[in-house]
């Protein structure tokens, strides 16, 4: 069972945060709201008689507004969340051991202690720096990858398709 231990570093946690976040932003849920937003309000300017081309304007306005609010969340809320959890998580502080093996994955340290099958695991992501195992929908461990080998990376995502744990869609796919 290979193990090692790594020192949480801020901006690993960053990465995790701002991948999270990302899929939150791009999201299908999200491209519906922006459509409902924006036919909300091309349907309250038609209903103030305002010609179908101002209505259309103010609806597309307000819909690339919403676009712009949701892309600085996405880089803003991340950063001062981390920043606030490295201030106030002492278990952030502490080394961290990891052990993964066929049969799961483990993370402990001084004050946290975590063993999860991989089938407990409800979807994963990734992207250039850190694998997310979630546990629901709002709850993720982040796996940096500069800690891992490139066999290792694999083996843990070898395990999650076996165990049918489905990889995140990515950009509305």
């Amino acid at each position: 069972m290979p193990s090692l231990t790594y020192h949480p570093l801020r901006e690993d946690v960053l990465a995790g945060g701002r991948l999270h976040h990302l899929s939150l932003l791009t999201s299908q849920r999200t491209a519906l709201v922006l459509i409902v937003y924006g036919v909300i309000v091309f349907g309250a300017f038609i209903l103030l008689d305002a010609p179908a081309d101002v209505a259309f304007v103010f609806a597309i306005g307000a819909s690339l507004f919403l676009i712009v609010m949701l892309a600085l969340r996405h880089l803003v809320v991340p950063r001062l969340i981390v920043r606030r959890q490295f201030q106030e998580q002492r278990s952030l502080h502490q080394p961290y051991t990891i052990t993964w093996s066929e049969r799961g994955y483990a993370a402990r340290s001084e004050t946290i202690s975590s063993d999860l099958p991989w089938d407990h695991y409800v979807q994963w992501r990734e992207d250039a720096r850190v694998i997310l195992l979630y546990q629901s929908a709002g709850s993720y461990q982040f796996v940096p990858k500069h800690i891992l080998s490139t066999d290792a990376q694999e083996f843990i995502r070898a395990r999650l398709r076996a165990v049918g744990v489905r990889q995140a869609r990515r950009f509305f796919a």
